[in-house]
């Protein structure tokens, strides 16, 4: 009920199987009958699964949350130690948690031209995760720089309409990405200027 209230698309999961286990259990379905012994079957079966899922996604949690700042910017950690923490939020990147490791991956990822196009696909996961200024902006950044000018000019249009009172937040990643090619990024950042922008 809570979730229904709060971030329901955040919840879609809990949702989900909250609506499937309430509709196998409504009494009277002539189309669902099965003896109890496969019912409990199906259920000891269906929480063995859902324990593992469990384990495994909290043990890659404790490795994000250990690793989500060290492992994508630049901090005080000795070199050795960021470079172990990038290899971990990589390889949480191929896991149960790869959209939330990649979208941390996004917001600390520099923005130049290494390994562009992993940036890109990144940011469109992470995009379609948590589209906020921040990730909208970033990936607009790297859209231009990728010379996918009218898209980034279309997708830095919808986060300024979106996200008006973020415009400050907003010209500084851009200020980030013009000291890559201020050409390209140029255009972004005077789109931002004239938008209306509530302060």
């Amino acid at each position: 009920i809570h979730s229904a209230f709060e971030f329901p698309l955040w919840s879609a999961h809990f949702l989900g199987l909250c609506m499937l286990v309430m509709g196998l259990s409504v009494s009277g379905s002539e189309s669902l009958k099965l003896s109890p012994i496969l019912a409990r079957g199906l259920v000891v079966c269906a929480c063995g699964v859902l324990a593992t899922a469990l384990a495994l996604t909290l043990r890659d949690y404790t490795k994000l949350d250990a690793t989500r700042i060290t492992g994508t910017m630049a901090t005080l950690t000795s070199p050795a130690q960021a470079e172990r923490d990038a290899a971990i939020m990589h390889e949480l990147s191929q896991g149960l948690l790869a959209p939330t490791a990649e979208y941390w991956m996004v917001l600390r990822a520099p923005l130049n031209r290494d390994r562009l196009k992993e940036k890109l696909s990144q940011s469109e996961r992470a995009a379609h995760l948590i589209p906020g200024n921040n990730t909208l902006v970033r990936r607009a950044a790297l859209l231009a720089l990728d010379g996918q000018a009218e898209a980034a000019r279309t997708l830095l249009a919808k986060a300024v309409q979106t996200y008006a009172y973020r415009c400050d937040a907003s010209l500084l990643i851009l200020a980030e990405a013009a000291t890559v090619d201020p050409v390209v990024i140029a255009p972004l950042s005077a789109q931002v200027k004239n938008a209306s922008c509530r302060r």
